[in-house]
């Protein structure tokens, strides 16, 4: 998130406020999280829509002295010739009914989009929820929409939103795959165990429901398989995480977008269970599953770098087995590739860089 895409989201808030006269809309902590990002870098403007929304939420909540304080004390730091008619604006809101804007809105769509557009998606799927608050669907829309705010923000109290709303949504393979994705996502931030453990049941509940479904079944593996990597070495780990990539490759169409990721990850995981148990097999498996991974990436998917080099390091544990030069070749070749086509400050440049080393 910058600086810019918060302001403009504090500024969207108090927009709709002024409009919709929704305090929801304004207590939501995620509008604080905002204003916390502003100040830690304070402008005239940001210090300006910091103390305006302390305004409003002052004005929506009962009793909402410590707001208004906090909001003095901002606004007396600038001089806004127009402050006082945003004032009274806010005030006029604060006496009028919510107007509700309640609709059926597919969070999906909002991916890639700017903060405000995201907030303005989870403030629809909260109007629609308060008429049918026990809506599975409208539930799985605004989880999403939290994880897109993650996504933007980086604030892992977004996640934490994300999955405390699915715990409102009733038992479903559905629910039970997105909680295991949020939970292994939460995992990537704060290496609690607990979140891997948890989100590698919820995976499991969702294969259980479905049996074969590829995406599951893919989902579970690289979950253990991460397990096995970054926690504990349990060979049942490493050995389920191959048999479940297998099975999820060999159900995924060839023309389905998700094959090219679910053939990286069977890739890691044959790698890494050859680095365990020296088979030749699973390093020939892994090389034909890179292969195929890199060749099935579209040009501009954000994951071929990282494909590429799981492919040249097969390359070169391959030569380090057997000699054959052309194995070092390639290696070589893929991880300059990367180097290539990578900012000098992108983190896998340090693992093409190793691999190259190696192959000195």
């Amino acid at each position: 998130m910058t600086y810019e895409e918060a302001l403009a989201a504090v500024r969207e808030r108090i927009a709709r406020y002024t409009s919709a006269s929704d305090p929801e809309d304004v207590l939501d902590p995620a509008g604080l999280r905002d204003v916390e990002f502003l100040l830690a870098t304070p402008t005239p403007e940001g210090i300006h829509a910091a103390g305006v929304l302390h305004y409003a939420r002052h004005l929506a909540a009962e009793g909402g002295e410590a707001d208004l304080a906090t909001a003095k004390s901002l606004l007396d730091k600038v001089n806004a010739p127009g402050l006082p008619g945003q004032l009274s604006d806010l005030n006029e809101a604060a006496s009028r009914p919510v107007r509700l804007t309640p609709g059926q809105v597919a969070a999906f769509t909002f991916g890639g989009s700017p903060l405000p557009e995201v907030d303005g998606a989870i403030v629809m799927i909260r109007h629609h929820l308060r008429a049918e608050p026990d809506d599975a669907q409208s539930l799985m829309n605004l989880a999403e929409a939290q994880r897109l705010r993650f996504l933007r923000t980086g604030n892992v109290a977004d996640l934490d939103a994300s999955v405390a709303t699915l715990t409102r949504v009733p038992d479903s393979d559905e629910r039970s795959s997105f909680l295991g994705g949020l939970l292994q996502l939460r995992f990537g931030v704060t290496s609690d165990p607990a979140d891997l453990n948890a989100s590698i049941e919820a995976l499991q509940e969702a294969v259980d429901i479905t049996g074969d479904d590829p995406m599951f079944l893919a989902n579970l593996g690289r979950a253990r398989l991460i397990r096995y990597v970054y926690l504990r070495q349990d060979d049942a780990d490493l050995d389920t995480a191959v048999r479940l990539l297998v099975e999820g490759v060999a159900a995924t169409s060839p023309d389905d977008p998700s094959r090219a990721a679910r053939l990286g990850s069977l890739v890691q995981a044959r790698h890494t269970r050859f680095d365990r148990d020296g088979d030749r097999a699973d390093l020939d498996q892994a090389l034909l599953a890179g292969v195929e991974s890199v060749r099935a990436s579209s040009r501009d998917d954000p994951e071929l770098p990282e494909r590429m080099l799981g492919l040249g390091a097969v390359h070169l544990s391959r030569f380090q087995v057997t000699r054959a030069k052309d194995d070092l070749k390639q290696a070589v070749d893929l991880a300059k590739k990367v180097r290539r086509a990578l900012p000098k400050d992108h983190p896998l440049r340090a693992l093409a860089n190793e691999i190259l080393g190696h192959a000195r």
